[in-house]
């Protein structure tokens, strides 16, 4: 389980109805995106119509998943990503919000699928799509408890930058979430495209 943020308790760069949000990029495509870095039977850019199949595989990936409503709104205010799918439809995905101050604001993988690569082909090909619109770091949250999500990211570059008290709402109550942040481009930027069936 891969997380970098929830709806409802998102940032200030995180909300759907972010002043610096641009409605005018809804469905617009992902920024910075080379047709060439991934096949399209295995990552493609996420589009409007995939908020069901999103907040579907959310609700299986989180304690509080976002609805299929949560998705919609962040896409029409400009939010982008990609999708990873498979026979069964989305394996996973990733969502950032902002082009030249952007932050990935979740990851899902599917259950069956976690502990394969997914989830960091997934964060490297948005990392690089950032990079390539002009974009000179990338910042994300994590739960203090998600050590595997935290190493991920370690592995590909991120460093503490912060922490946000409180900022998860769990069962048993509120959670801190550790801020990362890498300088763009990460290990692995550009290469995407290659080995995406070890995935």
């Amino acid at each position: 389980m891969l997380s970098a943020g929830r709806a409802g308790d998102r940032c200030e760069g995180a909300r759907p109805d972010d002043q610096d949000a641009r409605p005018d990029r809804a469905g617009a495509g992902v920024p910075g995106l080379d047709p060439m870095m991934a096949p399209a039977d295995r990552l493609r850019p996420l589009a409007p119509g995939d908020a069901p199949a999103l907040a579907a595989l959310h609700a299986v990936s989180f304690e509080r998943g976002w609805s299929e409503g949560d998705f919609a709104i962040l896409m029409a205010a400009g939010a982008w990503g990609f999708a990873a799918t498979g026979a069964a439809g989305i394996e996973g995905f990733v969502l950032v919000q902002g082009e030249q101050d952007p932050e990935i604001i979740t990851v899902a993988v599917g259950p069956d699928r976690r502990r394969r690569g997914l989830g960091r082909a997934l964060v490297v090909t948005a990392a690089d799509a950032a990079w390539r619109a002009g974009a000179a770091r990338l910042v994300l949250e994590v739960a203090i408890d998600n050590v595997g999500a935290e190493a991920l990211y370690l592995s590909l570059g991120f460093a503490p930058v912060g922490l946000r008290r409180g900022y998860y709402e769990r069962a048993h109550g509120r959670l801190d979430a550790r801020v990362l942040a890498a300088r763009l481009p990460i290990a692995g930027a550009g290469e995407t495209s290659q080995g995406l069936d070890r995935i």
